[in-house]
């Protein structure tokens, strides 16, 4: 089966949250339709990922106009965007861990956020972090967090708040509890997951 590291944050949030159902399969199945705010999120990425060594003030990308009002000096490792997939053994099952890191180098990984509020919790909280920190044998992971308040013609870019965890001795066993209780979710309402697994 496969479950990207979206899907085991989804089902989390899901669980201390009050988040229908319906909408958790709608976002499980890729059925929910991008959000503006996601949609300037992915813009964002891609606007990072391709950036040089250059002063980031007022820029045009994918159809959202991103005006950085800050003063921050931001470090992004020249390895980007790198897919990776990792099998792990849940019971009787074979679940194929799939992600997308935003940029590593050396013992450490990054994602970039872009949101409207800083919420420390949430990331703490995230199964994210800790997978890429099993998959990619990382001692720390930050989450590269951006500001922002759309407003319209433009999204402003207020402040940037990096967050940084780090691996601990019983991580794996923390992920692998998320992976049981996603395969046990999936066994009764993702059925779909185990006919295209076969």
């Amino acid at each position: 089966m496969r479950v990207s590291v979206t899907d085991l944050d989804q089902l989390r949030y899901y669980q201390n949250s009050d988040m229908e159902l319906g909408d958790l399969l709608a976002r499980l199945r890729r059925e929910t339709p991008p959000t503006r705010a996601m949609a300037a999120g992915t813009a964002f990425h891609d606007l990072l990922e391709h950036s040089a060594e250059v002063e980031l003030v007022d820029v045009e990308h994918q159809g959202f106009r991103f005006v950085f009002d800050l003063d921050a000096e931001i470090a992004i490792p020249t390895m980007r965007e790198i897919k990776v997939e990792k099998v792990y053994r849940v019971g009787s099952t074979d679940v194929t861990l799939v992600g997308m890191v935003d940029a590593i180098e050396g013992g450490a990984g990054y994602d970039h956020k872009l949101t409207a509020r800083f919420d420390a919790e949430r990331y703490a909280n995230a199964i994210q972090w800790r997978a890429y920190c099993d998959i990619f044998r990382c001692q720390r992971f930050t989450y590269n967090v951006f500001v922002a308040k759309d407003e319209g013609d433009r999204i402003l870019v207020r402040s940037f708040e990096p967050l940084t965890f780090w691996s601990y001795p019983c991580l794996r066993r923390d992920l692998m509890t998320s992976l049981r209780e996603f395969v046990e979710f999936a066994r009764e309402h993702l059925p779909e997951r185990f006919a295209a697994a076969a």
